[in-house]
């Protein structure tokens, strides 16, 4: 199933899905010379703020990892409703707030950006909407070239600001001296991240068709993750809540032992998302929850016959560099949630509860 043209589909959330390579080669290089721009103007950047809702926040977590790999700068995400009672009443001069929102209207995320100015930040705008209240407001504009997004469970606009988040961490690392041959390997495989979704979305779309059809009478689901792919398991949990009016919930993988694991079981779904490197840890916790019962699904690059416990996989069969890997597992989390959706009877375009904009 590709692109060509709005009728090919039967839903939005799977044309905007199907987009995202396009998406993100026109968000690459429309973006990588205005953040090399801004962030080279700035005087100092001493401290960054990420603030979002939703799936802007889990972007904004991605961001918060990144910078704290690559830089000293100290980077925090935070949601927007709450940005205000976790922060300084004062910032130090070099305080950035990069406040994230699809639309640029969230009433949550322009209270914050408002908050973060009055404080004394400088606001940079991270949005799919030049037009919008938030870029009208902010110092600086960073525009996420997804197109309109109709469906409310969003995708290419999540992917769309990842990329962002990318270019911003690759620039701030490189201004601040991170080692040159690590920054130029993560470019080209950001590079290479829209033609390595062209070449996996058909087959991984067939696949998360038939585990969807496997786990159609599944009400729960466990997503656990780790580093990098922490904010992945969120959103791919949202998506299912959103979508699938289910139980979901994402959780760093060694945390899940921390309590939540008690609620595991035979009907409760667990989707490991790992890049090819699993790690012993990992592999002890697949067999752990396999042995209470849980089907185990593997959202990685390829299939590892010597990952025991797992009974589902769900590969790319594309090698993905461990770095970039977030921007491209979330896919077969979309999927997943699209297909799940449809086969229980659900349109994943207008979920019941939800607009497209929090504005009050």
């Amino acid at each position: 199933m590709r692109v060509a043209g709005v009728g090919s589909f039967p839903h939005n959330m799977l044309r905007e899905i199907f987009q995202q390579p396009d998406t993100l080669r026109e968000t690459i290089r429309n973006n990588r010379e205005r953040v090399r721009a801004i962030l080279e103007g700035l005087s100092a950047i001493r401290r960054i703020y990420f603030v979002g809702s939703g799936t802007s926040y889990h972007a904004g977590l991605l961001g918060q990892l990144l910078i704290s790999k690559f830089t000293r700068v100290p980077a925090t995400a935070v949601p927007s409703s709450e940005f205000d009672h976790w922060t300084p009443n004062a910032f130090d001069d070099g305080t950035i707030i990069a406040a994230i929102s699809q639309s640029g209207e969230s009433i949550d995320t322009l209270r914050a950006a408002e908050a973060g100015k009055r404080k004394g930040a400088l606001l940079l705008a991270v949005t799919n909407n030049p037009g919008s209240s938030l870029a009208r407001i902010s110092d600086h504009g960073l525009i996420a070239e997804a197109g309109e997004e109709k469906a409310v469970t969003a995708t290419k606009s999540y992917t769309a600001q990842l990329a962002i988040i990318y270019l911003m961490s690759i620039r701030l690392a490189s201004l601040t001296g991170a080692e040159t041959e690590l920054l130029k390997g993560l470019e080209r495989s950001l590079n290479d991240a829209p033609s390595i979704l062209d070449s996996m979305l058909d087959t991984v779309n067939s696949e998360a068709l038939e585990l969807a059809e496997r786990f159609r009478s599944f009400k729960v689901f466990f997503l656990l993750g780790s580093d990098l792919n922490y904010p992945t398991v969120l959103e791919g949990a949202l998506k299912l809540k959103e979508a699938c009016n289910v139980y979901a919930e994402g959780f760093a993988a060694r945390e899940f032992l921390h309590g939540p694991v008690q609620l595991v079981n035979e009907a409760t779904a667990v989707f490991m998302v790992a890049p090819h490197k699993w790690g012993q840890s990992l592999m002890r916790l697949s067999e752990e929850l396999r042995n209470y019962g849980a089907p185990i699904v593997a959202v990685s690059d390829m299939e590892d016959p010597s990952v025991k416990g797992v009974s589902h996989w769900l590969a790319p069969q594309v090698r993905v560099e461990e770095l970039l890997s977030p921007m491209i597992y979330v896919v077969p989390l979309q999927l997943f949630a699209y297909h799940s959706s449809i086969l229980r009877g659900l349109n994943p375009d207008k979920p019941e509860k939800l607009s497209k904009v929090v504005r009050e």
